[in-house]
C-alpha cells in the first residue's frame, strides 16, 4: 500500500484506490501504472527538496513572506550558521561584509519557501 503523507497520519485516497486496482487487476494494468507514476511525480514535485529542519523552516519562509527581514537582528532565532546552510543550498544569498551583512532570498529560495507553506497547510 501506499505511505502515509509525510509528515501525517493520513493516507491519499486516490493512491489507495489506485494501488488496489493495480493489485485486483482491475482494467488495464499498464494505464493504472502510469496514473499510479504520474500521481507519485506530482507528490514529489509538490514536496519540499532541501531537507530543511523546522528552525530553518521557518526562517526561510518568514524571508518569503517579509522581505524587510534581511539581517540576522531582525530574523528571530537565525545565526550565522544557519544562514550559511541556507546559503549553501542556494535558497538565500549573502550581501555585504562583518556587520553590514544582508541576506536576500533567491528564486529558489521562494520557491521551496512556497512548498514549505502549502505542507504546512495541508497539516
Amino acid at each position: 500500500m501506499p505511505p502515509a503523507i509525510p509528515g501525517t497520519r493520513k493516507w491519499d485516497r486516490k493512491a489507495i484506490d489506485a494501488r488496489l486496482d493495480e493489485l485486483s487487476g482491475i482494467g488495464d494494468a499498464a494505464d493504472q501504472r502510469s496514473d499510479l507514476k504520474k500521481w507519485r511525480d506530482e507528490k514529489r514535485a509538490d514536496r519540499p527538496r532541501h531537507g530543511l529542519d523546522a528552525k530553518t523552516e521557518n526562517i526561510l519562509v518568514a524571508m518569503s513572506y517579509n522581505t524587510a527581514l534581511d539581517t540576522l537582528d531582525q530574523l528571530p532565532g537565525a545565526g550565522p550558521v544557519m544562514m550559511g546552510r541556507l546559503v549553501a543550498k542556494k535558497l538565500v544569498v549573502c550581501q555585504g561584509a562583518g556587520n553590514e551583512q544582508r541576506y536576500k532570498i533567491t528564486h529558489e529560495g521562494h520557491a521551496e519557501a512556497v512548498r514549505i507553506f502549502e505542507m504546512w497547510k495541508r497539516r
